[in-house]
């Protein structure tokens, strides 16, 4: 089953999240189309600046104004490239050259992580972090914009941690990073990761667009994971937190649509259209930086 797509221009997204007590309850045209939802990424997935799991460099990746006096840079894996496509719009809006460093699984923080699809400890994000850490110090930005997934696999010692002990060591790993970018003299801006949905969120919407409530989330299951790098955002009095929840959330539950579009496209990613329809918001949150 699927639902008919609605132009761009007619989908209000993040800007119906006013109503996020009273949810959509159905949808007759939606964007983007659930069996499009996977393949609805950013401009930046399309150029090759989510580095590949065995690959260790990023290639330019420079948006928005290239000569610009403004640089800032968004740094983590895909869960901070999902706020690409709202970036780059606040980029051209704002002139600021754009610089996007990002590598599929590989979390911010300094830790060594277990890589699923490849089987071992994933020693090339090890390497690219170190690599990503050292050009964003030449970069000499004006402020650093950084996100992960909450719930890698961390190998100590050899061994992999189970999931509490993995989250402590996230949690130092990643305040260890931000205390490295902090000393950039860049204002760093950590983005709270998304929630976490227990389904397919497109498959279930396609199912039940007249019965949007079947797909929405629990909020307490999805934020359920541990809020590591808001923790380690906290450990710092000039480092910036953002927390998107109480646009992506009521108090009870998680829309799989708001304003006529598919917030997730697979996983806990949401889809680059939903992506754009919260420049506004990353605009009213990220004030001009201006460098220490």
């Amino acid at each position: 089953p699927t639902v008919p797509e609605a132009p761009e221009r007619e989908v209000a997204g993040a800007e119906a999240a006013q109503d996020r007590d009273r949810p959509q309850k159905d949808v007759e045209a939606i964007r983007p189309e659930p069996r499009k939802a996977y393949d609805d990424r950013s401009r930046m997935h399309a150029d090759g600046c989510l580095v590949e799991r065995l690959e260790t460099r990023s290639p330019e990746c420079v948006y928005g104004d290239p000569n610009s006096d403004t640089t800032v840079v968004l740094f983590g894996d895909s869960h901070a490239m999902q706020h690409f496509p709202a970036l780059e719009a606040l980029a051209r809006e704002r002139g600021w050259r754009l610089v996007g460093l990002t590598k599929g699984a590989c979390p911010p923080a300094e830790v060594l992580t277990h890589e699923r699809s490849l089987g071992r400890e994933y020693r090339e994000c090890v390497e690219w972090r170190e690599r990503t850490l050292e050009r964003i110090a030449r970069e000499k930005p004006d402020m650093i914009v950084t996100s992960s997934l909450a719930t890698y696999r961390v190998i100590k010692n050899g061994e992999p941690l189970d999931r509490r002990e993995s989250a402590k060591e996230l949690e130092k790993g990643y305040a260890s990073t931000l205390d490295k970018l902090r000393r950039t003299g860049a204002k760093v801006v950590v983005v709270r990761d998304v929630p976490h949905p227990d389904r397919d969120v497109p498959d279930c919407v396609s199912r039940f667009p007249d019965r949007l409530d079947e797909c929405a989330l629990a909020r307490g299951k999805a934020l359920g994971y541990h809020p590591l790098n808001v923790r380690a955002a906290e450990a710092f009095s000039d480092v910036e937190l953002l927390d998107l929840t109480p646009v992506l959330c009521g108090e009870k539950k998680c829309p799989a649509v708001i304003g006529d579009v598919l917030v997730y496209r697979n996983g806990a990613h949401i889809t680059a259209t939903f992506s754009r329809t919260l420049a506004p918001w990353f605009g009213k949150h990220l004030q001009e930086p201006a460098r220490s």
